[in-house]
Order: C-alpha cells, then structure tokens, then sequence
C-alpha cells in the first residue's frame, strides 16, 4: 500500500489517481476531505500534529509519498505554519522509520536555492538563503528528512519543484486574478527590455517524477529537481495564454524603469495580492537542471513551460469557481 498525505489536494489527488490506475492499493491522509479525492482511495482525515493519528496512517504502508504541507500564500499564522510544516513531516518520519516503511518521497520546491541562482540550476547550488518562509520551511524539512535517512536509515529520497499546473491548482491567488484578467479580454500590459525565461511544469509530468522516485532504487539518498522540457520567456508564456483564452489585445510594452516602482508599491500596499519577494521570479532566469533525473531515473518530461502554462489555464476554465474560493480563503 501506499499513502499519500495531503492527497485531498490538488498534487495529492491526481498522484493517488495515477496510483491507483497502476494498481496500488492507496491510502490518503489530509486535514479535510475535497471533490478531489479519487474513488478507490482509502482516505483517513486527521491533523500531521497529531503523532497518533500519523502513525495510525502508515501502519501497512510500503512507500509514503509526503505532500502535505501548509502553501506559500497561506494566511495562516506564522507558528501554526511552522507546527504544521515541520513538526507534521517530523511525525511522518519518525511513524515510518518506526513503521518499517520501504520508501519515504519527501516534497521540496526550487524556493530552497538562494536568489539568482546560475542558469539552469543544477541540484548542487547552495540552498543556504533560501526564499522567503516557505522555502526557509521547506529547506528546514530537508534538513530534518536527512537526518532520518543518515541517522535512523530510513530509506529517503526527495524532489524540488516548481510551480505545478493542472486543473485544480490554486496556491497563487495573484496569478489566477491575472487569469480572470486575460479570461476578460482586456488589454495587457507587461514589462519591456529583457524577457527573462523561467519554469512551469505540467501536473502529469510531475506525478511522472513522483513515481519514478517512488520505484528507482537509484532515488534512494538522492534530491532532484523534476521540472519541464525547456523554459519559456515570459512573454513566450503569456502569449501562448493569450492565444488559449481567445483574448484580442496586444501586449503593451511599459519600460522597466517605469514599471517595476509601480508594481513594487502595489504589492507593498496589497493591491497586488502577492509577496513583494515574489517579484523576484520576474526579474531574472530562473530554470533548473533535469539531467540529474534524466541520467539517474529517466525522467522524460513532454511539456514545455509555455505548454505546461496552457494547462494550467484551461484547468482554471474548467473548475473556475471552486479554485477562486479555495485560494481566497486558504
């Protein structure tokens, strides 16, 4: 059997999904029930604080996919995200090296490594400033799932990964209002000068990645970065959105000069409901090295970032309403 915890979510499901298509007996493990959850899975409602209840979960379970997590635009307080985040994967890791579990898969983010990181970042660059508290949590949690590994032998392997893109995607409240923007079909204005290219990736790929993490024996004491084919500029990426929402406008050029002190001070004053350290991802390369996975584990992934984009806004389309009212009230 294998458990997936945060498996009511939208990664989670469709991991459990493709799970239980290859035959796997499924378990999930989430603080709340959603539309998600596929049929087949056994699901098991409960809080990762609670150690009981975690170790209850793992029981007969060979490999433990660990997804839960509290997301990057979450309102929750800060010490209940810490609770939740560390001491919830801390709980997981002690029921399965107590449990005999075969393989723990931990969930990490491409938010570990420091700012500007070199282009394509491979999985050795430094992740001793990592991005903002989301990633300083995420980098806490590697750290913690290597000392289970090193010290208490559990068989672990872990990925880092970027923004992931599929029906029911709704971390990043900021980007579906650019959605219901585009959906609209009003004018579009975006940042001239340089286009800096980046990464999205399609949901399938990334369950892809998951799986292979899950089987190779050649994952085990290793991190990887999963992502897409190739990076897209951003302008490759909101054209291609363009075409796909069947807007008619022409981007519009501002200068950077004029642009960025804008967008900086309606972030800082929340009319742009969005992290000012987020700006970040728009002003310089940010893609990550796959051939680590390829050579390793034959990671092959088939859509590119502007592809992967695509996706996620024909997925926004199709379950609109239920992702704006999650994302507003996560």
């Amino acid at each position: 059997m294998d458990l997936v915890t945060g498996g009511a979510g939208f990664v989670g499901s469709a991991l459990a999904r493709r799970l239980l298509e290859l035959g796997r007996k499924v378990r999930i493990f989430d603080i709340n029930r959603s539309h998600y959850v596929p049929e087949g899975a056994e699901f098991m409602q409960g809080d990762m604080r609670d150690y009981e209840r975690v170790r209850e979960a793992v029981k007969g379970v060979e490999v433990v996919y660990h997804l839960a997590f509290v997301q990057a635009f979450s309102k929750r307080p800060e010490n209940e995200k810490w609770e939740m985040n560390y001491g919830g994967t801390e709980n997981f890791l002690k029921a399965s090296c107590e449990e005999g579990v075969e393989r723990f898969v931990h969930t990490s983010t491409i938010e570990v490594y420091n700012a500007f990181p070199p282009f394509p970042c491979t999985e050795e660059w430094r992740t001793d400033e990592p991005f903002g508290w989301y990633g300083r949590h995420k980098k806490a949690c590697e750290e913690l799932c290597w000392r289970y590994h090193f010290k208490h032998n559990l068989p672990l392997t872990m990925l880092r990964l970027p923004t992931i893109c599929g029906k029911g995607y709704y971390v990043r409240i900021d980007l579906l209002r650019a959605f219901d923007w585009i959906l609209a079909n009003r004018p579009i204005l975006w940042i001239g000068g340089k286009q800096y290219k980046g990464d999205f990736i399609w949901i399938e790929d990334c369950i892809d990645g998951y799986l292979l993490l899950g089987k190779k024996k050649e994952a085990i004491g290793e991190v990887f970065n999963i992502s897409c084919s190739e990076p897209n500029t951003s302008l490759e990426i909101i054209e291609a959105l363009l075409q796909t929402a069947g807007n008619t406008h022409k981007i519009r050029f501002v200068p950077p000069q004029i642009a960025w002190p804008i967008i900086k001070f309606a972030t800082r004053v929340n009319i742009l409901d969005m992290p000012v350290e987020q700006l970040r991802y728009l002003m310089a390369d940010y893609s990550y090295s796959i051939d680590k996975a390829k050579k390793l584990l034959g990671y092959n992934p088939k859509m590119n970032a502007r592809q992967a984009a695509v996706e996620l806004l024909k997925g926004y389309m199709e379950d609109r309403e239920f992702v704006k009212k999650k994302a507003k009230n996560y």
